[in-house]
């Protein structure tokens, strides 16, 4: 694992050691997906969404954002998943470009592109009643789905203890992250990449000892907008 690299203040760029694919990586947009802070400058080969792309889950919301995925030219492919504000993505609705990218939409499914293993799941830990939500029994059942081969694992929500700090119900800071979730990573050595978002106070990038890269992507924060993280992935 090559050292973190930064090729501006405003974007990261890693040396996964895999097939080499750019990428740049957000989620929790929350409609502001058209903000000009998240379009893409130049070409890339891969765009990543990890959830949380709508408010409510509105079917409005959800076509102005594939209209949206339609216009975004400057991307090979497109991997996304749902969050737990994207209730209306429950039905697991299909959509096709017409630009030419390859849209993948995981929802506890993979995808390979260029050899790399993509793996990507909505659930998380429950808050309230919105969308793709479990309780404590559950998780270790979702969490143990992830395939043993996969390099790049994509969440809505954090693992617990990384990226995942936000107040509680009484205003003090507390973990949010599921605990199956980071067991099931630190048992699947072959991930080197874990995106995910969801606690939008946790944006940022850790480099673990072992090699592996996690990131929250989580691109808004009261009214802050945080760029898309840049990546790029490359072959041994």
């Amino acid at each position: 694992m090559a050292d973190l690299l930064y090729s501006n203040p405003l974007a990261f760029c890693y040396n996964l050691q895999m097939a080499k694919l750019t990428t740049l990586l957000l989620s929790d947009t929350h409609g502001y997906h058209r903000h000009s802070v998240f379009q893409a400058r130049k070409q890339y080969d891969l765009l990543i969404h990890a959830g949380d792309f709508t408010n409510l889950g509105r079917e409005q919301e959800i076509d102005d954002f594939l209209q949206w995925l339609d216009q975004q030219t400057l991307f090979k492919d497109i991997i996304y998943i749902a969050g737990n504000h994207d209730i209306g993505y429950t039905a697991e609705p299909y959509v096709e470009l017409s630009n030419g990218t390859h849209l993948h939409y995981l929802n506890e499914s993979s995808v390979c592109i260029n050899g790399i293993n993509f793996y990507g799941s909505p659930y998380t830990p429950r808050f309230y009643d919105w969308a793709f939500m479990y309780d404590p029994p559950e998780a270790s059942a979702i969490w143990s789905k992830v395939p043993s081969d996969t390099n790049v694992l994509i969440s809505h929500g954090p693992p617990q203890g990384i990226m995942d700090e936000c107040p509680d119900h009484r205003g003090k800071p507390s973990h949010a992250g599921c605990p199956a979730l980071l067991e099931s990573v630190l048992k699947t050595p072959s991930i080197k990449l874990h995106v995910f978002g969801h606690i939008h106070e946790g944006h940022g990038v850790v480099n673990h000892p072992c090699g592996r890269v996690s990131i929250n992507a989580a691109s808004i924060y009261e009214t802050l907008r945080h760029p898309p993280v840049e990546i790029t992935i490359e072959t041994e």
